[in-house]
């Protein structure tokens, strides 16, 4: 028995255990807040009502050859189905969907740790990058609104699908090429953004892996992704939004500039709104918030320097995720906050390895040190 616990305790402290540690302190702290939660969002008002209305075997199958529960722009069955999960389990009670949002989120902190030991070659970025996405605020948001799981749910088999496609890329495990293309389909199942994968994976393999591999896994994502193009068409009888962009009509400059947010937060939103804020104030060097803001552009401004000096390929796979990602919702730019999440965790990962890189490149200085120091207290003076 002393043995086992001796075992678990070393696999705690390795980053699988650490990201469990992560998932089981985070669920903890979010179940008090699930006991208090409501249905969110006008767009579960409208779920909840159609559901009511038919929550039958047939109603399921439609979702997969038809529009998804909420409306008829979208083709989106797998989140379809999570609703329906819920209302049969919990009626219209908050908790219960806001319980499903928790485990998604939750089922998100094992993705990156996959996605940065197999992936990027750095375990330990994985659960730091857990910890980083619990901090942000579209994902602590998540489960008060149960209707932004399409972004939940799209974001985690996203970053699956990532992890086992760089696999593929690396060692050519044709299985891994199989499981990438697999969690595109769920993805696209979830929500449209996934359309853009493919561009993303362009990217990716010219940064990571020009060769045989990359053609095969490009030809196989844009061929799967223009096979649900074409299916999404017959069935809805629209190429996506229908007629959602009528009514949004944000203006391009509005939208650059939300984009332009995104990719360079915090600097961005600094420069704009926070430092000219000080402007003609007496005293602004003394102010808290202003050294606050100098801080968190430092952070942004490090992160990306500790990664360029460890792999100027990796931080391009990084900011294509964070770009990329983002572009499907520039026509809703600044709507909602949910649109912001799957950027985010390439936010996070940013960040994660940056820390971890930054540790790495630490570590012989502090362990020279340590020699240096023990050097100078041995006691080998002869008497």
């Amino acid at each position: 028995m002393r043995q086992r616990f001796r075992h678990i305790a070393r696999w705690l402290l390795t980053p699988w255990g650490a990201t469990v540690l992560i998932m089981i302190a985070w669920f903890a702290l979010s179940i008090p807040d699930l006991r208090h939660g409501t249905m969110g969002g006008p767009d579960m008002n409208v779920i909840v009502e159609r559901l009511e209305e038919d929550h039958s075997a047939a109603a399921v199958l439609s979702w997969f050859t038809g529009p998804w529960v909420q409306s008829d722009d979208y083709y989106r069955p797998l989140v379809s189905v999570l609703h329906w999960a819920d209302f049969m389990l919990w009626g219209d009670d908050g908790w219960g969907f806001g319980l499903t949002n928790a485990l998604i989120i939750a089922a998100t902190f094992p993705a990156l740790t996959w996605l940065c030991a197999e992936g990027f070659g750095y375990p330990w970025a994985g659960p730091v990058a857990a910890a980083a996405l619990t901090r942000f605020e579209p994902a602590a948001d998540m489960i008060h609104w149960p209707a932004w799981r399409t972004d939940a749910l799209c974001g985690l088999f996203l970053l699956l699908a990532t992890a086992a496609a760089l696999v593929w890329l690396r060692e050519g495990r044709r299985r891994s090429l199989f499981v990438a293309l697999a969690m595109l389909l769920l993805a696209l199942l979830s929500k449209e953004t996934a359309l853009v994968w493919s561009a993303f994976a362009a990217l990716m393999v010219l940064l990571m892996a020009r060769n045989r591999r990359g053609l095969i896994l490009l030809g196989a994502a844009f061929a799967l992704t223009g096979a649900f193009w074409l299916m999404r068409i017959s069935l809805l009888d629209h190429p996506l939004l229908g007629q959602v962009p009528q009514h949004v009509n944000f203006s391009t400059q509005r939208q650059l500039q939300c984009l332009l947010h995104i990719a360079f937060e915090p600097v961005y939103g600094d420069i704009t709104a926070t430092y000219p804020s000080f402007a003609g104030q007496s005293m602004w060097w003394a102010v808290a918030d202003l050294w606050h803001a100098v801080a968190r552009d430092a952070m942004f401004i490090a992160a990306n320097a500790l990664i360029a000096v460890a792999s100027l390929k990796l931080l391009g796979v990084i900011w294509a995720w964070r770009i990329i990602t983002y572009l499907p919702s520039l026509p809703f730019a600044g709507l909602w906050d949910f649109y912001y999440y799957i950027p985010t965790l390439g936010t996070a990962l940013l960040y994660a390895v940056a820390a971890v890189v930054l540790l790495q490149l630490a570590e012989p200085r502090v362990r020279q040190w340590r020699g240096e120091r023990s050097d100078n207290d041995d006691p080998s003076e002869e008497n």
